[in-house]
């Protein structure tokens, strides 16, 4: 089930536009910060909350991490709604502390600049986490980040060690990049 979900966002991620204001056609506020799992009052928390968000906390539906999950993504990609990615950021920020989905997917924002400032070293804190519990796709993203160096000093150890673990998740990505990445001994 994770796996096709992260797929589908992979999928969904790739097609999205640069920026916010391409997606709508008018400037978006965007998050600015640090993201910090454990500190629900952290400083990426915006003045005015959603209506809906308000509501879903006061009825204990944040307790559905696949809800605000989907929620998050129907806004990403417009699905019934205008796309919107301030509040897709937002609703993936709220559950990410659970959820390995909203911490790929907050991470993959992260890296885009979409719904907020682009960071690629918060997308990294944020795929680090969700790696740790056995999301492919962040080990994945992990690993293309310490091979290139995008975020984090270059690493190609460390790289080779996502990429691994990854291919231990069945990513067909990290099973090919095993295969292409050079050997310890050639560096």
């Amino acid at each position: 089930m994770i796996a096709a979900v992260c797929v589908a966002l992979s999928f969904a991620f790739s097609a999205a536009p640069a920026t916010d204001a391409q997606a709508t056609g008018k400037p978006v506020k965007k998050y600015k910060g640090t993201y910090d799992p454990n500190n629900p009052h952290d400083n990426l928390r915006v003045e005015k909350k959603d209506v809906l968000l308000q509501e879903m906390r006061e009825d204990g539906k944040a307790k559905n991490p696949d809800m605000w999950f989907a929620e998050g993504l129907k806004y990403y990609t417009g699905d019934g709604v205008a796309t919107d990615y301030f509040q897709a950021f937002d609703y993936w920020h709220t559950a990410a502390a659970g959820d390995v989905n909203c911490m790929f997917a907050l991470g993959m924002m992260h890296y885009q600049g979409a719904g907020t400032e682009k960071d690629y070293a918060a997308a990294m804190k944020v795929w680090q986490m969700a790696a740790e519990k056995g999301n492919a796709e962040a080990q994945y993203n992990l690993a293309t980040m310490y091979e290139s160096g995008l975020g984090v000093e270059k690493n190609v150890e460390i790289a080779r060690q996502w990429y691994a673990k990854a291919a231990g998740n069945n990513h067909a990505g990290a099973i090919a990049a095993l295969k292409d990445i050079a050997p310890a001994s050639q560096q």
